[in-house]
């Protein structure tokens, strides 16, 4: 019976519990859900005042960054800063920022109110975030390393209004001077970079002047004679005077002082020149973690001598010696054997820089020439569109290169359709203003509908915007 009664008692229902405690699950779970409640609203309001605060942060970071580039003018690095915030976050209140003129540095601060959506459930109904940017030269610590080449053009015409003295002696007064003038503007330029005559040691520089070609001689090609004993440099531009990514501020100098405007056959190569340069960006002394830039000074178009194709018996049958000029095949060359005294590039910036071929004719500046022009404006267009998609930022200052005010216009789809439209010669007989303008814009890497990093100026210019492209270079966010 104690068996039997014992089993029957195992197979009973459960002891139902207590009078009362099923009413107490009730508003434990009620309990409970507030509290969840309260902490996901605590989560959606702190995420709200994190997004708030790194939007707040990044505004500042524009603001403070335009704010140093007004320096030393703190009153207008002011004004700007808060123009720059106002357009990016206008709900932000902006706080008096600190300006410290001796050091480049601008500190901007502000702060903003976010309204909570839960948390006024327990009287808290807004909260203000407040956040600051300063911005300033800064010693390129290691860990934000900056590789930039400077691309200057040497032809004869940037020795237009030269003394010959001023041409060969850096230091002598180059008022008037446009080579002069330049070299004074890369070297104040490198000034900024230094910022106390040492470059910081992640800054790395780099240098090339540009004119038809590059051998490692200027006297080219072998059948034209010696340069004039004023002009020992006319020819190529030899590889002895550019110089690799460097840190010494005196080398690289050095280099920039060599450039005499010396000019020669075969003329105008920006895309060679261009060519040259990423070699350079991306060669000896390169970090893949760079910021990479190249500085850019031009005065007018790409330009060969006539009858580029240097067909003597042409020129001799005419009696145009112009007509027989060296010229686009053999700087750069296709050919097996170059008619130079020294080695044309070994590389890729040959034939990516060899314009086509047109049918020729015994006419100076005729269709033979404007031919191979636009095309190879075309081909300087398509060697900054591949640098621009390896990340490599272009400034481009146009010297003097056109005759009109600039109107404004900012490179878009129908002004890249236009280039290699422009060449005319053998019509008006001169370049063109305007083709040489709308290249040289779609060469920088300006934003969309702007022209921040294309500059126009003349001999008076110079300096000021050499200047302003190293502070916006060198200028960086410090915290």
């Amino acid at each position: 019976m104690s068996t039997e009664a014992e089993m029957m008692k195992a197979r009973s229902p459960r002891t139902p519990l207590p009078r009362g405690e099923n009413g107490q699950i009730v508003p434990i779970l009620g309990l409970f859900m507030v509290a969840m409640l309260a902490i996901i609203g605590l989560a959606i309001d702190l995420g709200r005042i994190y997004i708030e605060k790194a939007e707040l942060s990044r505004a500042l970071d524009a603001a403070a960054l335009a704010g140093t580039l007004e320096l030393p003018d703190t009153a207008l690095a002011e004004t700007k800063a808060q123009e720059y915030l106002g357009e990016n976050m206008p709900e932000a209140i902006f706080l008096p920022p600190i300006i410290d003129v001796p050091n480049q540095k601008v500190t901007i601060r502000a702060s903003s109110e976010v309204d909570m959506l839960f948390l006024r459930m327990v009287g808290i109904f807004s909260v203000d975030v407040a956040a600051e940017a300063q911005a300033g030269a800064s010693n390129f610590d290691t860990a934000l390393p900056l590789d930039v080449v400077i691309l200057l053009d040497d032809t004869g015409t940037m020795g237009s209004g030269c003394s010959t003295t001023q041409r060969t002696t850096p230091g002598a007064d180059q008022t008037g001077c446009p080579i002069g003038l330049t070299r004074n503007a890369a070297k104040a330029f490198l000034n900024v970079l230094a910022q106390g005559g040492t470059l910081p040691a992640s800054t790395n520089v780099g240098f090339l002047s540009f004119r038809g070609c590059y051998a490692d001689t200027n006297i080219n090609p072998k059948n034209e004679p010696a340069p004039p004993s004023w002009n020992t440099l006319r020819g190529c531009v030899k590889y002895s005077d550019t110089i690799a990514l460097s840190n010494s501020i005196s080398a690289i100098s050095a280099k920039i002082d060599t450039m005499q405007a010396a000019g020669g056959y075969p003329g105008t190569n920006l895309c060679l020149g261009l060519a040259r340069t990423y070699k350079t960006i991306t060669g000896t002394g390169s970090r893949p973690d760079a910021r990479k830039v190249m500085v850019i000074l031009t005065d007018g178009e790409n330009r060969y001598s006539d009858d580029s194709f240097h067909n003597n018996s042409v020129s001799t049958a005419t009696g145009n010696r112009q007509v027989g000029n060296p010229v686009p095949n053999t700087y750069p060359t296709t050919n097996a054997v170059p008619q130079t005294n020294g080695s044309p590039p070994a590389d890729s910036t040959v034939n990516s820089c060899y314009p086509e071929p047109s049918n020729q004719n015994s006419s100076n500046y005729g269709s033979d020439y404007d031919g191979r022009i636009n095309n190879l404006d075309l081909r300087t267009l398509a060697q900054t569109d591949a640098m621009k998609d390896e990340n490599i930022e272009i400034f481009v200052v146009g010297y003097g290169v056109n005759g009109s005010a600039d109107p404004g216009t900012t490179c878009d789809t129908a002004m890249r359709a236009r280039v290699g439209t422009y060449s005319a010669r053998q019509t008006t007989g001169s370049s063109d203003n305007q083709g040489d303008r709308e290249l040289a814009k779609c060469t920088a890497s300006s934003k969309s509908g702007s022209n921040d990093h294309y500059y126009e100026t003349n001999i008076s210019g110079l300096d000021d915007i050499f200047v302003a492209i190293a502070e916006t270079i060198s200028y960086r966010l410090l915290k």
